[in-house]
Formats: C-alpha cells, sequence, structure tokens
C-alpha cells in the first residue's frame, strides 16, 4: 500500500470495488473529458475489475492498477494505472485514471500520479518513459499532469478530436520526485568546504577606478564568480524558495505547479542543467536573492575595514 502524506492511498484492486468504481465511470462529467467520451456499462465496468484482480494475481508487470482511497474517509474515490496503449503492437506506456467528481480540484489526481510513477518505477525499472493523451479542453487534467513532472510533446488528432501529448522520463525520476531540487542535491558539503577554502586565498579586485565616488564599478565575471557565490546559495537555497513577494507565490510553490514545464525547459542535450533550471526559475517566479559573496569581498577588499557590521542585514 502506498500512501501520500497521509491524505491518498492506493491499494489493490478488489471485486468488492465494482459498484464504487461504476459510480463513477458511469457519471457523464467525469467521463466527457475521456477521449471516448462514453459512460461505461455495468458489463464495462465488471470486465475492468475482473481483468484487474485477474492481472494482480498473475503478476503481469505491463498493467498496473490501483485504486485511489481518501485515507480520512478510507472511501474509494478513484482508479489510476498505466498500461500498454496496444500489446498487439508492443506500443509504449500509458497512465490512464479516474476520479469520483466530487473529489476532483483537491491535488488527489497530482497525489496519486506521483504514488504511482514511484511504484511502476521500482516495479519496471527498465521502463524508460510513460505517456498520456489529453483532451485539449482537459484543463485540470493537464495541470495535474505538468504538476507530476510531465512534458508537453505535441498535439495530434485522432479521431476526430485533438489531443495534448505529454510524456514522462524516468530517467529525471529522481529529480522529481522530490519536493524541489535543492542545491544541495547537486552540490556536495565536501565541495562546498573546498570553495569556501578557495575564498580565503583569492584576490577579489574587480573594482573600476581608483577612487571611491558614485561612478565607482565592479565588473562581475558571472560564470567565474558563480563557483563562490554558490557557497551562501547552498545555505539559504531552502529558504529563500519558500519566499513570498506581496502578491506572487514563492519559487516553491511556482515550482511544484509547474515541474513539467519547469524541466523541458532546464535540459541542455537531454540532461538536467542546474543553472539553466536556476536561471528558468529567476526569469519566471519572483526569487530572492543573496548579496553576493564576490561583491562583497571586492567591497571588503577595497575599504579594507578593520571591523565589520554583518552585510548580510542590508
Amino acid at each position: 500500500m502506498l500512501t501520500n502524506k497521509n491524505k491518498i492511498k492506493l491499494d489493490k484492486i478488489t471485486k468488492e470495488n465494482k459498484n464504487d468504481l461504476f459510480n463513477i465511470v458511469s457519471n457523464l462529467n467525469v467521463m466527457k473529458y475521456v477521449g471516448s467520451r462514453e459512460v461505461w456499462s455495468e458489463k464495462k465496468t465488471n470486465n475492468f475489475i475482473n481483468y484487474c484482480v485477474k492481472e494482480e494475481n498473475t503478476n503481469n508487470k505491463d498493467t498496473l492498477f490501483l485504486k485511489i482511497v481518501n485515507t480520512k474517509s478510507n472511501k474509494f474515490i478513484g482508479i489510476v494505472g498505466i498500461h500498454k496503449r496496444n500489446y498487439k503492437k508492443n506500443e509504449d506506456f500509458e497512465v490512464t485514471y479516474y476520479l469520483n467528481k466530487k473529489e476532483q480540484g483537491k491535488g488527489f489526481g497530482t497525489m496519486a500520479l506521483g504514488l504511482l510513477l514511484d511504484k511502476f518505477h521500482n516495479f519496471q525499472p527498465d521502463i524508460k518513459k510513460v505517456y498520456s493523451d489529453t483532451l485539449s479542453n482537459n484543463i485540470g487534467g493537464q495541470k495535474s499532469l505538468i504538476k507530476s513532472g510531465f512534458m508537453f510533446l505535441k498535439k495530434i488528432k485522432r479521431s476526430g478530436k485533438e489531443y495534448f501529448r505529454y510524456q514522462y522520463k524516468f530517467k529525471f525520476h529522481k529529480i522529481l520526485s522530490v519536493k524541489y531540487p535543492y542545491l544541495k542535491y547537486f552540490l556536495k558539503k565536501k565541495e562546498v568546504k573546498e570553495r569556501f577554502d578557495e575564498i580565503k586565498k583569492l584576490k577579489f579586485d574587480q573594482l573600476v577606478g581608483k577612487k571611491f565616488t558614485d561612478k565607482l564599478l565592479i565588473v562581475i565575471d558571472y560564470n567565474k564568480d558563480a563557483r563562490y557565490n554558490r557557497v551562501t546559495d547552498y545555505f539559504t537555497n531552502t529558504c529563500r524558495m519558500k519566499c513570498v513577494f506581496k502578491g506572487n507565490v514563492s519559487p516553491l510553490e511556482y515550482y511544484m505547479k509547474n515541474k513539467g514545464e519547469v524541466l523541458k525547459n532546464s535540459l541542455i542535450k537531454n540532461k538536467f542543467d542546474y543553472d539553466k533550471f536556476e536561471q528558468y526559475m529567476f526569469d519566471n517566479s519572483n526569487m530572492c536573492n543573496n548579496f553576493q559573496v564576490s561583491i562583497t569581498l571586492n567591497i571588503f577588499n577595497y575599504f579594507k575595514p578593520t571591523n565589520i557590521l554583518d552585510s548580510s542585514a542590508g
């Protein structure tokens, strides 16, 4: 059994779930966002339940369907699964989920997808990606996929309907499964200490001008100085991502709502690049900045103070 912050859990589908599932898939307000837009009959629902139970007993690794349970009420609120699109053609894996209309809009779909992707990745570690096609008018479904780390691929047409195709790549699962890709996941403490020791030996002398005037400039080499400015970032990263400017959301909240889009714009040659990620977050969310170490040390080097009042106080 899998749980997410005690709000939902995923569990095996049993024959006792037939009526609960039928109440969901026979509801037109739920099924109008599904490709066929057709409600299920009792017979189809029974066949699906029997199929899930059979596949569970045979331990078929090409199919994984689980029920979504609200842990507070302990009620069945939907199903979520990964399966092959077409077994005869051996096509790629696809995500499917149905959620009770009353439980939609509460984040349960996103939570269920996260738990399912974790489970499936452990179940089938060699599978590199899964897909999801959503109708173009299914805005809620698209938001849920993006929050879960799915990346938009393209628009497609099938049976006269327009779909948006999304893709989840398991090579980035480790990054996507954490709350936020903080710097601490990419920079080791040992490296931070090494950089700190380097800073002690460096002479920061990037000021232009011999005298202190209102036109005195510090010429910054961003790429060079980033190595040392990251030392401060390492310790303040978690706190800064929670900072909220009036009228905006925090970088953390922005990321959690747009994981797939952020990831898509953080790749270089299909590899996650932290510098590109950080730049995208800076450009698209209101991020609280540090006063850069390199600027501080340039000022200290210029004035050569004997006593310093904490410069980080602003």
